[in-house]
């Protein structure tokens, strides 16, 4: 087996549909030979404004896909003593099905501060859901203040080493006055009762320089450990920027960018844009 260092397989959705390869990283060169059919409609009003948007789609494929990522030998069937022992690695069999799942989204934009989002994917043959996920984000005009909830639901899959999840993912940004405000995140999985991670912060901003003090608690990757106890950490960060010049920063920025709805619009209203 060809060894894998940094790749792993992409979570399927319509955005995924058009991509050019199925795995992320290079260790693998996606063994394709399919069409992708995606159709989307919008109703928009007078002034332009989208009111709604849904997007529905399918990959045919022509061929089956050999090409695979090993994954832990216990999602697939239990390690057999002595030549395994886990964790252990196994390679999956070959994907055969003719078809991808039904892709589909929807937001819905009731006016231009509350817009709600929905994403699916379901078994053509079943017709059940395997996957889906929901959220709501109130983001006033003030481009101040923001509020976010959703829910994300996937079943598992052992034939690429995927786990079931459960989980819900809140939050917020809060100004306190002119210069001051509080930051948060937190993902919670309902299927295994534990906090994946919480981010909590504080900010303070003048006309020139900005400061932050974050606490991070999160769960390692369970690859690095066996014990569920040993993956919780705890992290302090401090971000200070001086504005038109390169930030000394954590990154912890970039979490909220990545993480957060409606994060990347606050700063760039703060910035002028």
């Amino acid at each position: 087996d060809l060894p894998n260092f940094d790749s792993a397989n992409t979570t399927f959705s319509y955005e995924q549909l058009f991509r050019d390869s199925r795995f992320s990283g290079g260790d693998r060169i996606d063994d394709a030979n399919q069409l992708a059919v995606g159709v989307t409609s919008r109703w928009m009003n007078e002034e332009g404004f989208e009111h709604l948007q849904a997007s529905l789609g399918q990959i045919t494929y022509f061929r089956d896909r050999d090409v695979r990522l090993p994954v832990t030998c216990t999602t697939i069937s239990p390690c057999a003593p002595p030549t395994c022992v886990a964790p252990c690695t196994a390679t999956p069999p070959p994907a055969t099905s003719a078809t991808s799942s039904f892709a589909g989204n929807v937001t819905l934009r009731a006016n231009e501060e509350v817009t709600l989002f929905a994403d699916l994917l379901m078994d053509p043959e079943g017709g059940r859901l395997s996957q889906y996920s929901a959220a709501v984000s109130v983001l006033p005009q003030d481009r101040q203040r923001l509020y976010n909830a959703g829910y994300r639901y996937r079943r598992d899959d052992p034939t690429i080493g995927q786990k079931a999840v459960s989980q819900t993912q809140l939050s917020f940004v809060q100004p306190l006055g002119t210069n001051w405000k509080v930051l948060g995140l937190w993902n919670y999985d309902i299927k295994e009762k534990e906090s994946q991670e919480a981010l909590f912060g504080i900010s303070y901003e003048s006309c020139c320089w900005q400061v932050s003090l974050f606490k991070r608690s999160f769960l390692a990757d369970a690859a690095l450990t066996s014990n569920s106890a040993d993956r919780k950490r705890d992290a302090i960060f401090v971000e200070i920027t001086l504005k038109g010049l390169t930030g000394l920063s954590s990154g912890v920025g970039s979490l909220f960018e990545k993480n957060v709805f409606g994060y990347t619009q606050l700063q760039h209203k703060k910035e002028g844009f």
